[in-house]
């Protein structure tokens, strides 16, 4: 019998790529405020774009632990 998976790296990756489609989206935003307003009054909409940006290698990271936790299970039940 199979352990149960509590974290499936497909999800994983799948939440870093919508992260990322975001982090495009808040990018055109961004540029798009400072035309508009201008640099300095966009400036707030840094924060968010840090977050963006930095936020999809997280769920990465986890999916590649779990992938090597799955392939060491599948080894060790040989």
């Amino acid at each position: 019998m199979e352990p149960e998976r509590l974290i499936a790296p497909e999800e994983l990756e799948r939440l870093a790529k919508l992260l990322t489609d975001r982090r495009q989206l808040a990018e055109r935003y961004y540029a798009r405020a400072g035309q508009i307003i201008g640099q300095s009054e966009a400036g707030p909409l840094v924060t968010v774009l840090r977050w963006a940006t930095e936020t999809p290698s997280e769920p990465l990271n986890r999916a590649g632990v779990a992938r090597a936790a799955e392939q060491g299970e599948t080894r060790s039940a040989h």
